[in-house]
């Protein structure tokens, strides 16, 4: 990833690694597809207070995502979405979301009886922007299931929060597998950014863009060959976010699992460099 605040026109950049991990576990990622009573498909409805689904202008990905709504002193601690997933013990695996509000995402692990083996890859948003929350969970041998959870907790907590892009993917062995590594060339009046890569064996690349943070990184263009141009004048920013990633079925970069052929006609629609 290239952050360009500080150094557009210069031609150097900050760089920051983002894993490969595998497919998302989770069914309704970004709470697209709806339930009954506004509930979202997938997600469970847990506590005291409201949760469910709703449609933002601001959602990051789509048009809608999960949220949770609890008043304070309210019977129950918490309010909370929560969907289970089977794991395999003994393995990493990466839970991440865009969030927005007081809440925290986290999850609770059992064993084959059902044993809750407690709570892992706590991470809290305290913010009223979006906000990018990740943690690696390491399963234990005897884990079998594990439970994604949503909420705002605490008999003092009130409040709204939202989340998208939920992903819980199986880390993958950081020996065992190919990373771009980014590097950026402005244009003659640092008006451009060329963005180049290492050959990682991919027949083509992801790349993502933002022009507020890297937390709100989105798939732009997909590319063939270790070099793209971004045509867009970026003095009229001062400052862009960028990363690539090699195409595979799925892939995981920033916040979210993404499918390739879910995301190509959206970039196709919206006119995006497409090969």
């Amino acid at each position: 990833m290239l952050n360009l605040r500080t150094i557009l026109p210069a031609a150097a950049g900050v760089l920051l690694a983002l894993p490969l991990s595998g497919e998302n576990l989770l069914r309704n990622p970004g709470f697209e597809k709806a339930a009954a009573k506004g509930g979202a498909e997938a997600w469970t409805f847990r506590g005291q207070g409201r949760a469910g689904r709703i449609e933002r202008k601001d959602a990051p990905e789509g048009a809608a995502c999960g949220y949770v709504r609890r008043e304070k002193g309210n019977r129950d601690r918490y309010v909370a979405l929560t969907q289970d997933a089977p794991i395999q013990g003994g393995r990493t695996y990466v839970l991440s979301a865009v969030a927005k509000g007081r809440c925290e995402l986290l999850c609770y692990l059992y064993d084959a009886s059902g044993k809750d083996l407690g709570v892992f890859g706590k991470s809290l948003s305290r913010s009223d922007r979006w906000k990018l929350l990740s943690a690696e969970i390491k399963a234990p041998p005897k884990a079998v299931k594990i439970q994604v959870r949503f909420e705002i907790f605490g008999p003092l907590t009130g409040g709204e929060a939202f989340m998208d892009e939920v992903c819980l993917a199986e880390k993958t062995d950081p020996a065992a597998q190919k990373k771009p590594v980014l590097r950026l060339a402005s244009g003659p009046e640092g008006e451009n950014a060329l963005l180049q890569w290492n050959d990682c064996g991919a027949k083509r690349y992801l790349i993502y863009r933002s022009l507020h943070s890297e937390e709100t990184l989105l798939p732009w263009a997909i590319v063939k060959g270790t070099s793209w141009k971004d045509t867009d004048d970026l003095r009229k920013t001062g400052h862009a976010w960028y990363a690539v990633a090699p195409l595979n079925e799925y892939h995981h970069v920033g916040p979210r699992s993404e499918n390739v052929k879910k995301i190509l006609p959206m970039l196709k629609q919206k006119g995006r460099p497409v090969v």
